[in-house]
């Protein structure tokens, strides 16, 4: 089973502590990669995303690599998605009324595995239908 975050850490935390460590300030950082100072902040603050063009200047500047940029990004995408999925999900496990019998004949005929949890039955509700 694959690890599943309960929070998401936008890549602008580590940016932030990649500019603490070579004691560089943001106004610095905007200079070097010719990035306004507003963008700048607005990644470390997560406002806005590391674009693969971004990590790739940050690459050059800072000696890390736009791979660790671009994967953390990714992860923190992937991470909120998921997020709003499963508040999606909740929301809508409400309908599990209606289809109470339904489900209840499947698992009966053992189409699907008998589960308890809500979210678990909308998911193999969703799935199947």
């Amino acid at each position: 089973m694959a690890f599943r975050p309960d929070y998401a850490v936008h890549p602008g935390e580590s940016l932030a502590e990649a500019l603490q460590e070579r004691a560089m300030t943001q106004g610095e950082l905007a200079l070097r990669t010719g990035l306004t100072e507003k963008h700048i902040n607005h990644i470390i603050n997560g406002k806005s995303p590391i674009t693969p063009d971004t990590a790739i200047i940050l690459e050059c500047i800072l000696g890390v690599g736009a791979g660790f940029w671009n994967n953390l990004q990714k992860n923190y995408d992937e991470t909120i998605a998921r997020f709003r999925a499963e508040q999606t999900y909740k929301e809508e496990t409400k309908i599990l009324r209606v289809f109470k019998n339904c489900y209840t004949e499947l698992v009966r005929n053992n189409i699907l595995e008998k589960k308890t949890n809500e979210l678990d039955i909308y998911k193999q509700l969703a799935e199947y239908f």
